[in-house]
């Protein structure tokens, strides 16, 4: 027992440095775990002795800076007793990333991803305290139990970074395989631990030891020689810049990191649903279908799964009182795994939205109206409903269907019914909340009317604002276009802005990163084809002709990918494939 409070229970660890325990500490009425570390340095030599005292008190220091931080542990105690130093800390239940990779083999992509996304505002932080961690590795992070967030653990090895310590060589502080070059000679920089978490990432999508991804024959990483999982071009060169061995080469802040992240297009990370249901009908083939993006077949799991929950399973259709008394749980279950996977475009409270927005009434005239908004008719007739359209290029609203008409009762007014009943749930589409972007210029442009006409919908007038915002940045407003000197030279700063920016308040429907993934799709190239098949997909080109620019549609039921279209065929001096040329730059 320490201090008549903290009573170890068992060894987790022993080290160069000493030994920890998992403990509780019996003074609180939870009697809640912690961890104690017991300085018991096991280096000899007086020098060796001294260093290592000054490393355990130094992680104590850290600890009580930056422990305040959610992922970071916090520190509880620091004392000395019967001639021993000892460090008590919070306790984070979970693996290590070392512990999971031996169990799960190497990470996929999108766990890469969820990982950068996660701790590089860690890094971020603690790189404004000042701090450099120096030991970042697998078995310091750890994904925690009760929320799936990255834990940065081990600050035993962190150096606070004055001026002074940064001008002079000290020692060595690292685990072997992930220390950058400059730590290894004892210069450390805040970019060495993002060459650290670069390796960590390699690392764990290679399940092969750093040791073995460097060819020291060439001086560089062959980690992709070793992949057995898919690594797009965009995150490998992310890693690659963070692998860099020179410092200036590398990304100089995590913020950079998180930036270049950011332009890629991916569905919003958002926590696991809970599947609720009131009636024990289970959803799981249905988020499985949505996640896979089978919308057809989603659709009509959807309404299996309704007249599943009615009771209603052999007559094959609703009633009045089957929509009346239908469980709000599985209501707001079904709405979330729609909303969810179509990023916001899909589900019964966005067309909930919609059908309160021309008039919110059961009468037969608001139901046209809801299907002529939605896609489901076409010059005023509706539409069969093998004729739909089963994809993300679908208009706002347009899933789910829910299987045919012909499953609800003999109503013209069914939808409208429906969304009654959801309406009395109180289901709401949430737009995903995402920070505020800083809208950063390289050449001082001012991107705050840009940002106001987008809040405000106003996608024709943000659009042609774009285009004077590009043409200001490039210097080209007395010529009105960018030539392709313009464009292989547009800052990255300000294309970022601009692209984040559509991404946001378009809920990642338009932006030039969404028009790059199309692209990419389609070909990928620089040349006026694969443009051509570009303009096909995203809603520029009808029957083999490209649209005026006054009939494009400007609003959230035009195709992902149709704005901005601020590259007409003016821009580039007239050549062809212009817009493929901006695509293809590495920011996207």
């Amino acid at each position: 027992m320490l201090r008549e409070r903290y009573r170890g229970l068992k060894i987790l660890g022993q080290g160069g440095f000493g030994r920890t325990f998992l403990a509780v500490d019996e003074d609180k009425p939870s009697q809640p775990y912690c961890v104690i570390k017991q300085f018991f340095p096991q280096a000899q030599g007086t020098n060796n002795q001294q260093k290592a005292e000054e490393l355990f008190q130094q992680e104590a220091i850290q600890l009580e800076r930056l422990g305040k931080h959610d992922q970071i542990p916090e520190l509880f105690a620091y004392f000395s007793q019967d001639h021993r130093q000892y460090l008590v800390q919070e306790y984070i239940e979970g693996q290590n990333l070392n512990q999971e990779l031996s169990q799960t083999g190497a990470f996929p992509e999108d766990k890469i991803i969820k990982l950068l996304e996660n701790l590089l505002p860690v890094l971020t932080f603690i790189h404004q305290q000042q701090v450099i961690h120096r030991d970042i590795k697998p078995e310091n992070i750890i994904r925690r139990k009760s929320d799936q967030k990255f834990v940065l653990v081990d600050f035993g090895a962190a150096k606070a970074a004055t001026r002074t310590a940064l001008a002079v060589t000290g020692t060595v502080i690292g685990s072997a395989g992930y220390v950058a070059p400059e730590q290894a000679v004892g210069k450390p920089t805040f970019a060495s631990d993002l060459y650290s978490l670069g390796v960590t990432c390699i690392h764990l999508l290679t399940n092969i030891e750093p040791f073995d991804l460097f060819d020291v024959s060439e001086s560089d990483w062959v980690w992709r020689d070793y992949l057995t999982v898919k690594v797009s071009d965009r995150l490998g060169q992310v890693l690659d810049k963070l692998l860099q061995q020179g410092t200036r080469k590398r990304f100089q802040t995590a913020q950079e990191v998180f930036d270049a992240l950011q332009l890629t297009v991916k569905p919003t990370s958002q926590p696991d649903l809970e599947l609720k249901s009131a009636r024990k009908v289970n959803y799981d083939q249905l988020e499985q279908l949505l996640k896979a993006g089978k919308w057809k077949e989603a659709d009509k799991e959807t309404a299996q799964k309704m007249l599943e929950v009615a009771g209603r399973t052999q007559e094959r259709r609703l009633r009045d009182e089957d929509i009346n008394n239908f469980p709000c749980e599985d209501l707001h279950t079904i709405d979330q795994l729609w909303v969810k996977y179509s990023m916001s475009r899909f589900g019964f409270s966005v067309q909930k939205k919609i059908w309160e927005e021309v008039g919110g009434k059961v009468k037969t005239s608001k139901e046209c109206k809801l299907g002529d908004s939605v896609g489901w008719r076409k010059n005023s007739s509706w539409i069969d409903y093998d004729d739909l359209t089963f994809s993300l290029q679908a208009p706002v609203g347009h899933l789910p269907r829910i299987g045919r008409m012909s499953m609800f009762i003999n109503d013209q007014r069914w939808a409208s019914l429906f969304l009654s009943r959801v309406k009395n749930c109180q289901l709401t589409s949430q737009p995903t909340p995402q920070l505020d972007i800083e809208l950063k210029s390289a050449k001082g442009v001012n991107y705050d009317q840009l940002e106001q006409l987008l809040k405000a919908g106003k996608l024709k007038e943000a659009d042609r604002e774009t285009a004077n915002k590009m043409l200001e940045v490039a210097g080209r407003t007395h010529e009105g276009w960018l030539d392709t000197n313009s464009i292989n030279n547009f800052p990255s700063e300000d294309l970022r802005t601009i692209d984040q920016l559509w991404v946001k308040y378009s809920m990642s429907h338009f932006g030039f990163s969404v028009q790059k993934k199309i692209w990419l799709e389609v070909g990928g190239k620089v040349d006026y084809e694969t443009e051509k098949k570009l303009g096909d997909r995203v809603g520029w080109r009808k029957n083999g002709s490209w649209m005026n620019y006054d009939h494009l549609t400007f609003s959230l039921q035009a195709p992902i990918g149709h704005l901005p279209r601020v590259f007409t065929s003016g821009w580039g001096g007239g050549k062809g494939g212009v817009l493929a040329l901006l695509l293809s730059r590495q920011e996207l």
